[in-house]
């Protein structure tokens, strides 16, 4: 009976570390498959992440913009700075130029990857036979005006000179409808003068009398008002929902680099939703970068907000007032058919990827 309960004692103490031994060996089992989980969750974030930025074909990409000083361009610097561009792992540099011909052949020569200009230098492109083709409408509203201390209308110019940014662009275009409406002759009633540099440069021309009217951009044009300058001409006498800036890029840009155009355009229009949101944003982006006075910065936003589209869409009546002009101007024979200049697949296709 005494060995019997000995080996009975033996027996339960043997099976007692058995079970201890089994649920500690389960713990750590439990405990590391916890940790190889995390670890895995973890690195499979990173991958995911790193997996994220590797379909952007190009991670790095260059801006070109006519000039440094338009409002309209306000949301493509507010998105550089708030970091709306890094949010979408993309590194924008945003380069100011003297107008619309050099921000052209800034991007034939390939110093930029896309500019924001008129449809009037992508057709002088076009017609160059440079393969290039715009792929997003940027803003169709009113921009420009011209103004005079000089003159009361725009049949006063009259032998008089006339300062614009650049041959071709848009504000060539502006002020030459301007005067064809007043029963001028452009190429022989007036002369026109290219006084690259944005507005402000204008302005001082008119003041020295190197020029007795320019063309203007906001919020210059509403400082110049106050100077005295009287508004003779509006982009909106045109047509008030004229295509201003569009995004234009490469044929071959824009075959390669489909990810990187789509994550540029998140974060841009994150910046045009952000100010349409936050107006006061952008003027203070105007005064700080700009340095103009609050007053006018706040009005220039204002009137600028009106003309982003939501997804990239180019207003159809101020293109086809676009074409009009360019055809009774002898730039183009007749009207092009989109396949021509527009590349549409980023159009019809954002409301799939433009928001997240």
């Amino acid at each position: 009976m005494k060995k019997s309960g000995w080996l009975i004692g033996l027996t339960l103490i043997f099976l007692m570390t058995l079970i201890l031994t089994a649920c500690s060996g389960a713990g750590n089992t439990n405990s590391e498959v916890k940790e190889s989980n995390e670890t895995g969750s973890e690195q499979g974030s990173r991958d995911g992440n790193e997996q994220a930025v590797k379909e952007l074909e190009k991670k790095k990409i260059t801006i070109g913009l006519p000039t440094a000083t338009a409002s309209s361009f306000t949301p493509i610097y507010m998105a550089r700075d708030k970091g709306f561009y890094k949010d979408e792992g993309l590194e924008v540099e945003v380069v100011g130029m003297g107008g619309n011909s050099q921000a052209m052949q800034a991007i034939a020569g390939g110093s930029v990857d896309i500019v924001f200009t008129s449809l009037s230098g992508l057709v002088d492109a076009i017609k160059a036979n440079q393969p290039m083709v715009a792929f997003w409408g940027y803003n169709n509203g009113i921009e420009f005006t011209i103004h005079s201390k000089t003159a009361d209308s725009m049949a006063d110019l009259k032998g008089k000179r006339i300062g614009i940014s650049s041959f071709g662009g848009l504000t060539d275009l502006v002020t030459r409808v301007g005067l064809e409406k007043a029963g001028l002759d452009p190429e022989k009633d007036v002369e026109i003068l290219v006084i690259a540099g944005g507005a402000q440069p204008k302005v001082a021309a008119m003041e020295t009398g190197q020029i007795d009217a320019a063309i203007l951009t906001s919020p210059t044009s509403f400082s110049a008002s106050d100077e005295g300058y009287k508004e003779i001409f509006s982009q909106a006498d045109i047509n008030p929902t004229f295509p201003t800036k569009v995004a234009i890029a490469s044929e071959s840009f824009v075959k390669k680099n489909p990810e990187t155009i789509k994550a540029f355009l998140r974060g841009l229009q994150h910046g045009v939703d952000y100010m349409t949101e936050n107006p006061e944003e952008g003027a203070k982006d105007l005064v700080n970068r700009v340095n103009y006075e609050e007053n006018y910065s706040i009005q220039a936003i204002e009137e600028i907000l009106p003309g982003f589209p939501k997804n990239g869409e180019i207003d159809q009546s101020g293109i086809d007032t676009f074409w009009e002009i360019a055809e009774r101007a002898g730039d183009v024979d007749g009207t092009w058919s989109d396949d021509q200049w527009l590349d549409r697949s980023f159009i019809d296709t954002a409301k799939d990827w433009l928001r997240k």
